[in-house]
């Protein structure tokens, strides 16, 4: 009996619990998507810096290695380190579709792909392993900022020589890649780098990247401290300090996220509140037959919990997508991610279904408080003797719709406080929306190392 009341609930209340569902497919949605967002965010350049493989402290050198080398090995600091070679150009040997392009600082780097070096990343996040001949990889951002494409054509010239690639993407660099770094980092493959570099004047363009793994970076800086050659040599906590634009824009949505969780669950406690009042009438009858408040309260409860589990199934699938929308702006430059994958977008759809659950049986709470005359009257008894009218009628001058529709709010603050709340953070998102593409670009880039590099 208890189930065919329940089947023709859901037929007879269509429209409202479809609306109860979509707002669990949102809460679903926002908290399983803002809570993988959130972790992302708060892990940031460590997660990144760590697949990349960046070391604790880097040495960039030009013509040679300095002899940096020679000290990496005697050094009982040193527990490790890798090491790239590349050439240095200039921006002005380089063009374009023909014409010249335009580079933060003057001098660029250009080398082949390195098996002991840093691991590169191409835009879907996958790791760059291969580069074919006549192929040319750019630092993220360069494209946009020469306003090129894939395909298009890159010359170099160096001592008269022309060396011609084809674009065939853009690279995630951990070490270069942020803004305020200003240097670009081009990759090609082995026999076009052989080829640059087989000209006798290109050696004292040459120079070496080193990624180093220390247990005390203070010692390892006294010990290079009059190496000549060196053009920058910082710790990892400097390159991290890089990526400050990038990380405004990512705290941005990691705000955004907060707010969409909330909103989710005051929407979601509102909706379940005002789905229940409505059933106040059906529950009086069943409690006027003699139904037990158990059996009324755990068929809603049985409602409620096949709502959340579907909305949060849902809502987990459509989360991740959206998840990566929201985050897209930030990770064109680097990767955000975490070790759980998407284990925190299931804890956030669990969590929903845990929360719905939760709010049903607080709302569901108040049927056995009411006798089955004021559950028929929909909960109410028709009188408020309670307490004081704080907006009497005798002193109104406004009209009787104004003047009802102002007394129901003043006289269920905590109801209309909820909606009030809700469309407040609402706008607050559509807001953040607006402002988060823009933020990176507006904000004054300043050079952190100006006093630093030499190139």
């Amino acid at each position: 009996m208890y189930f065919r009341i329940l089947r023709r609930d859901v037929k007879r209340k269509k429209t409202m619990n479809f609306i109860l569902l979509l707002f669990t497919i949102l809460a679903s949605t926002f908290v399983s998507s803002g809570l993988s967002n959130v972790v992302n965010v708060m892990s940031g350049t460590d997660y990144y810096f760590e697949q990349a493989g960046l070391g604790d402290y880097i040495i960039i050198t030009q013509n040679g290695d300095g002899k940096v080398e020679n000290i990496l090995e005697k050094s009982k600091e040193v527990t490790g380190y890798k090491k790239e070679e590349c050439c240095w150009a200039s921006k002005d040997d380089l063009t374009a579709n023909g014409h010249k392009v335009e580079m933060k600082n003057n001098t660029f780097l250009i080398q082949p792909l390195q098996e002991n070096g840093l691991s590169y990343f191409n835009e879907d996040n996958t790791k760059l392993t291969h580069v074919d001949q006549g192929k040319i990889y750019v630092t993220a951002g360069f494209l946009k900022d020469n306003n090129i494409e894939v395909g298009d054509t890159l010359r170099l010239t160096f001592n008269q020589k022309t060396f011609t690639f084809d674009i065939a993407g853009e690279i995630k660099d951990a070490l270069l890649g942020s803004v305020m770094m200003g240097n670009t980092r081009f990759i090609i493959s082995n026999e076009d780098y052989q080829r640059y570099t087989s000209d006798s004047k290109i050696k004292d363009y040459k120079g070496c990247i080193y990624n180093i793994d220390t247990d005390d970076v203070k010692i390892l800086i006294n010990d290079i401290a009059d190496v000549e050659g060196v053009l920058f040599a910082d710790g990892k906590d400097v390159i991290k300090i890089c990526y400050i634009m990038e990380m405004i824009v990512a705290m941005i949505v990691l705000i955004l996220s907060v707010c969409l969780i909330i909103v989710s669950f005051v929407l979601l406690k509102f909706v379940i509140a005002f789905s229940i009042s409505e059933e106040y009438r059906e529950i009086g009858v069943m409690k006027a037959i003699g139904i037990s408040n158990f059996k009324i309260r755990s068929l809603y409860m049985i409602k409620y919990l096949v709502m959340a589990l579907l909305g949060g199934l849902l809502g987990f699938l459509i989360g991740i997508p959206f998840g990566n929308i929201l985050i897209q702006s930030v990770s064109q430059k680097m990767i955000l991610g975490n070790e759980f994958g998407v284990l925190l977008n299931v804890t956030g759809s669990v969590f929903v279904v845990i929360i719905m659950s939760f709010f049903a049986y607080l709302c569901t709470g108040k049927i056995k408080k009411v006798t089955p005359v004021d559950a028929i009257r929909s909960g109410q008894t028709g009188e408020r003797y309670d307490k004081k009218m704080m907006f009497p009628l005798r002193k109104s001058v406004l009209g009787n719709a104004v003047y009802m529709a102002v007394n129901d709010v003043v006289s269920s603050p905590r109801r209309f406080f909820t909606i009030i709340i809700s469309f407040f953070l609402m706008e607050k998102i559509y807001q953040s929306f607006l402002q988060r593409n823009l933020q990176m670009y507006d904000l004054t880039r300043w050079d952190l190392f100006s006093s630093r590099c030499k190139c």
